[in-house]
């Protein structure tokens, strides 16, 4: 008797467990292989201007490779040589005339206690004396300026990548004159063609896995944007390592995308109706039709997201 027990409850069980009546859906995740096509387009260039004036003289041509920091050139300008020289001097002379007319005025204080001087005249020295001071404050300025413009001299790069262009040897620039461009393979983006039926689990995702040209890399997703090209939709990304092919050209990727969640589920729980995909949960002896929609086909079973939890039954048909 205790054999026939244990027989039928093993048989249940097995029922239970392979899905001849019911089966236990259980959590699962799978990863998703979607072929898109992609283009590298130029992200943003970066210039390197000038910070003083002078005839220029590079150190590296066109299409050299520069580093953030590196000196790329230096200018030549005596006119900026003659001004510094001049100035200091203006200022030194200046100086000199504002120790004569502090002392006058001492003097002229000293007469004007005595009644010998008159109080305009104490007011015009007062008076000179604030100018001068006012243009020593100017000429400061000014050779400030021109030390500045010297010590800039040697142009160093603010950006990193390939030179694509560059003013001529010699020739004057002024502040602000863009100098030469560089052009950075880092700071391009790789556009995505995904297929518009993709787009809510791309949204979904802040980093993509991909395939390019045998080599696995990763993708933070920049933007979603709307095309007219077919059924696809544009997606812009940023991929910390130098893609190696040319803008503009159109490449076969592989993206993976995975961390889907979903239910197992057999594909012999699974209705079809006019509305799409359904399946019969059992809860306490009653049927419900619950719709799920299918992530993954996995032969025998799939990969279903809905309305179910872990361990609910549903019904094998």
């Amino acid at each position: 008797m205790r054999l026939i027990l244990l027989l039928t409850f093993i048989s249940f069980s097995f029922k239970v467990a392979f899905g001849q009546d019911t089966y236990k859906v259980v959590p699962a995740k799978s990863q998703m292989e979607i072929q898109v096509s992609g283009q590298i387009e130029s992200g943003k260039q970066c210039s390197i201007t000038s910070k003083t004036e002078g005839y220029f003289y590079p150190l590296v041509s066109v299409g050299d490779r520069v580093k953030i920091g590196q000196v790329i050139g230096s200018f030549k300008n005596e006119f900026l040589d003659a001004n510094l020289q001049s100035t200091v001097k203006k200022i030194q002379i200046t100086q000199s005339e504002l120790e004569n007319l502090t002392k006058k005025l001492e003097n002229y204080e000293k007469l004007y206690s005595l009644g010998l001087a008159s109080k305009n005249e104490i007011l015009d020295l007062k008076n000179n004396i604030s100018l001068k001071q006012s243009e020593i404050e100017s000429l400061k300025a000014q050779l400030k300026t021109y030390n500045i413009q010297k010590n800039n001299f040697k142009l160093s790069s603010n950006c990193e990548g390939y030179i694509i262009n560059m003013i001529p040897e010699g020739q004057y620039a002024t502040i602000g004159t863009t100098v030469a461009t560089v052009y950075n393979q880092n700071s391009n983006f790789l556009y995505l063609y995904v297929p518009v039926e993709f787009l809510n689990l791309i949204k979904s995702k802040k980093v993509l896995n991909a395939k390019l040209n045998d080599e696995t890399i990763s993708l933070k997703v920049k933007e979603i944007i709307p095309v007219s090209e077919g059924n696809l939709v544009k997606v812009k990304t940023f991929s910390e390592k130098a893609l190696e092919f040319p803008l503009n050209f159109r490449q076969s990727i592989t993206l993976y995308v995975d961390g889907l969640s979903g239910f197992k589920i057999p594909k012999k729980a699974l209705v079809l109706e006019e509305k799409g995909f359904f399946v019969y949960k059992i809860y306490n002896g009653k049927k419900f039709k619950e719709k799920v929609n299918i992530i993954k086909d996995e032969g025998d079973f799939i990969i279903a997201s809905g309305n179910l939890k872990d361990g609910d039954e549903v019904e094998i048909r």
